[in-house]
């Protein structure tokens, strides 16, 4: 069985994520629920094709969007 790559292919919606989140002001570590996500484009890098999305995330009561560009997966576990 392969092993999914959110490198490759995404984080999945229903994922619980702990990420580090950058903004232009400050960095935060979250824990956040992947609600939704749309694929923004794919990228040839030196290490294979890579996509990037916009996720929709529901951290403390409310939800925002983020683009795999603004954050550093520290941990992804799947809740269902």
């Amino acid at each position: 069985m392969e092993k999914y790559s959110s490198y490759k292919s995404g984080l999945k919606i229903g994922d619980y994520v702990h990420y580090e989140y950058n903004c232009i002001f400050a960095s935060f570590v979250e824990r956040s629920l992947i609600l939704d996500r749309k694929h923004l484009f794919t990228k040839e890098t030196r290490w294979g094709e890579r996509s990037f999305f916009e996720y929709s995330v529901y951290n403390n009561g409310n939800v925002k969007k983020i683009r795999t560009q603004d954050m550093r997966i520290i941990n992804r576990e799947r809740t269902s």
